[in-house]
């Protein structure tokens, strides 16, 4: 698992710095699982070079918190960033106070993805959200905001990047 995503990393880091066509637009980013809560695995995709470390909130949402912030402490300068399925059930209200958890760990970018039922054998979708209803999620709340720039997508990174730069 981590030693194969990190080894990945390693390799087109080097392909595309050997290739001579590095370009600051070009970031890696790695969607990882929670690895089981294994420090280590964490440790090992956030020391391989990546630019970007995404993992997404899941059943067990505490450990993948600790992921995400465990992320941020081994590598502070290291974009984390996570995504939130709409459309399946979750209330407004789980949404916000997710993201307040999310900012809370110091998690960078969060997307928000609507979903769409692709056949009729797939879910059914209970709400599909404007962009209007998406935007106003990364409204104030507690201190807590994401600028948005665009529909179902939300993010900090590019501020964070050209203020790096």
């Amino acid at each position: 698992g981590s030693n194969h995503l990190s080894q990945t990393v390693i390799e087109f880091k080097k392909s595309v710095e050997t290739n001579d066509c590095r370009k600051p637009e070009l970031l890696v980013e790695c969607l990882t699982p929670d690895f089981r809560g294994d420090h280590d695995c964490v440790e090992r995709i956030v020391k391989s070079g990546l630019d970007v470390f995404a993992h997404n909130i899941e059943t067990v949402e505490e450990q993948s918190m600790d992921v995400l912030r465990h992320a941020k402490q081994v590598r502070p300068d290291v974009v984390t960033k996570s995504s939130i399925m709409l459309g399946l059930g979750v209330t407004d209200d789980q949404v916000r106070n997710t993201m307040e958890d999310l900012r809370a760990a110091n998690v960078d970018c969060v997307t928000l993805g609507q979903y769409m039922q692709p056949t009729k054998r797939h879910l059914k979708v209970t709400r599909v959200r404007d962009a209007g209803e998406i935007l106003a999620m990364g409204g104030n709340r507690q201190g807590t905001r994401f600028p948005i720039h665009c529909y179902v997508l939300w993010c900090e990174v590019r501020t964070k990047l050209e203020n790096s730069s």
